[in-house]
């Protein structure tokens, strides 16, 4: 046995050590790429953790190829070679996977062009939440009900932003419900002409009044809104029961019973 292990590593031993060599490199290459992606994320965990974390996936994957090159070419393989045709498959990816890189690139630009940053209350065409992350592919939000929804950056790049933190503004619903024996489509139009008088208070155009339920012969009108982050919500509540209760005795249907619930979402 001793003699076979001899002339085993007389007769192979250039080749088991750039073996030795490359298994070291590749080692030495997966360690880096992780200690540099944290490294990255802790730098920018206080300045901007989105940013962070899309710099320290490029630069792991950037490590991680080089990596692999530098452990082939330790092994005697003709790294020229091998990069040329990794060029050639990136090309036949590329052309297969045409979303997946308007995805990457459309990620690209919402770090450089900044519409948004972690936190920020958003909506994305019907899609409203907070900002979870942006990775290369898709940009994460934290909607209702703890749900999150991820959605392809091409997409986001492609629709209209609203970003409601950079507004300064929260949103404020109400909630209205009241006997289903009355004029709903009068009632409704009675509340978005007030909603249009306090124009001054309430960003207006982003109204919604919207009914949602009809139980126990009751209907149920979801009212939402915008207003400046610093409005006092309670006293607009009561400045817009005031004025409705007005108007409905002008309408003749003072008679109405309806109760009011306020919602405040930052």
């Amino acid at each position: 046995m001793q003699d076979f292990l001899i002339h085993f590593w007389l007769s192979y031993k250039v080749y088991i050590l750039m073996v030795i060599k490359s298994g070291i490199s590749l080692c030495l290459g997966i360690y880096l790429a992780f200690f540099a992606k944290t490294k990255i994320k802790k730098l920018f965990l206080r300045k901007d953790e989105i940013l962070g974390n899309f710099i320290a996936q490029v630069c792991f994957v950037c490590i991680i190829i080089l990596t692999a090159i530098t452990a082939l070419g330790t092994l005697g393989v003709q790294t020229t070679s091998i990069i040329t045709l990794l060029g050639t498959i990136g090309i036949a990816i590329a052309l297969g996977l045409k979303n997946s890189l308007s995805n990457l690139a459309s990620g690209i630009l919402l770090i450089v062009l900044r519409p948004f940053k972690k936190d920020d209350l958003i909506r994305i065409d019907k899609i409203e939440g907070k900002v979870e992350i942006i990775n290369l592919f898709h940009t994460t939000l934290k909607i209702a009900n703890h749900k999150l929804a991820i959605i392809p950056n091409e997409t986001v790049t492609k629709s209209v932003i609203i970003n409601h933190i950079k507004t300064q503004a929260k949103k404020i619903e109400w909630r209205m419900s009241f006997s289903e024996e009355e004029e709903f489509e009068k009632i409704k139009n009675l509340i978005a002409q007030e909603l249009n008088l306090m124009q001054e208070i309430l960003q207006t155009h982003q109204k919604n009044i919207q009914l949602i339920s009809i139980k126990e012969h009751r209907y149920v009108i979801h009212i939402q809104a915008w207003s400046e982050e610093s409005a006092d919500h309670l006293s607009i509540t009561d400045q817009f029961i005031a004025n409705l209760k007005t108007k409905l005795k002008d309408c003749n249907l003072d008679s109405l019973e309806f109760d009011f619930y306020l919602f405040i979402k930052e």
